[in-house]
Order: structure tokens, then sequence, then C-alpha cells
């Protein structure tokens, strides 16, 4: 049987025939599409994924970041909200405001403006917000007990300190919305 291209399919069953030497092919001869890559196993690719890492079984957004459909609990917890319909997004990191700036883990912030929510930082540091509709946000975090707030130094007023005006449009995103912190 002849293989002209040499890709292990005789040419009477290729229907693809010429493919380059080396190509995964099926069993027609056609190239075989590989998979992207998606380590934490979330459904989103590495390379689209905000949030890698997410622990098997969480339900993500588009994004790859944990999606809460909950509203917060009435006791002031914290809890990862969903997307809202959008496509934009705000995301920053809460740290300490001294060297080597290490991230605070489980702070909350919350965003006012078209929509509300709240992200609980993760183990960086880090919070997301996506999908997002446009408009103007107001960006706060909950400084918690034993700290007090070092950045941003102006802007507008929130519950336990200042917080960031922040404008996204449709499709955009806005980061490094930072809150710096240190304990007296």
């Amino acid at each position: 049987m002849l293989d002209a291209d040499h890709d292990g399919v005789p040419d009477n069953l290729d229907t693809c025939p010429g493919t380059l030497v080396g190509t995964r092919v099926d069993a027609s001869g056609c190239p075989v599409q590989s998979a992207p890559v998606d380590t934490d196993l979330d459904g989103v690719p590495d390379n689209l994924d905000h949030c890698p890492g997410t622990p098997a079984g969480t339900t993500v957004d588009a994004f790859g970041c944990a999606v809460q459909t909950t509203p917060p609990p009435s006791s002031g917890g914290c809890v990862n909200s969903g997307p809202a319909g959008g496509s934009a997004s705000i995301d920053g990191q809460v740290f300490v405001d001294a060297s080597p700036w290490p991230g605070l883990t489980g702070w909350c912030v919350e965003l006012n403006g078209p929509v509300n929510a709240t992200a609980a930082t993760d183990a960086a540091g880090n919070y997301w917000f996506s999908g997002l509709p446009a408009g103007v946000y107001t960006v706060c975090e909950t400084v918690q007990a034993g700290w007090h707030q070092t950045f941003p130094g102006s802007g507008p007023t929130c519950a336990t300190g200042l917080g960031w005006s922040i404008t996204v449009a449709e499709g955009s995103g806005n980061s490094f919305i930072w809150f710096g912190n240190l304990t007296p």
C-alpha cells in the first residue's frame, strides 16, 4: 500500500494527502488539532485563565475565576460574586505596604457602581471582578482589625478608608487597583 506523505494512512484512505512528515493525523490522514492546555482543568485554557490553580470542582467564569451566584451573607462575609452580564473587568491586589510587599489573603474588596459585588483576595492578595458592564465603579477594601490603610492616599471615602473611582468601557480591563496596609 502506498503512503506518499508518510503519515501512516494508506493513500486510498487518506482524505488529506500531502501532510507534512511528523504531523499527527487521525484515521483519515488529516492533521489532529491539539487541545489547548488547561492545567487546573477548569475548562478555561491557560492562556485565557486569569485565576490559575482554581480548585477542582469550582464553578468558574469565562476568565477561569470562581463564580459565586449567591449574594454576600448578611453577616458581612465576603464571597466572590459572579459575572454580571458585561465584558469589562477590574483587578488588583491587597498587600502589606512594606518590603517585600506580600499579598494579604482573605481580605474583602467591594465594588459599587452599575453592579455591586464583593471578592475575597487569593493567597497572593489578588482579587478580580470580571463580566462587568461598562460604567463608573468605586472599589473599596475592608480593612481588617489591627491594620490601617496606607494606600491609596486619596480617593472616594469608603467605610474603612479610601478607595478608587474607576471607569471601565465594555471589553476593557483596569488592573493594578492596589490597596496597601500596615499593622500599627
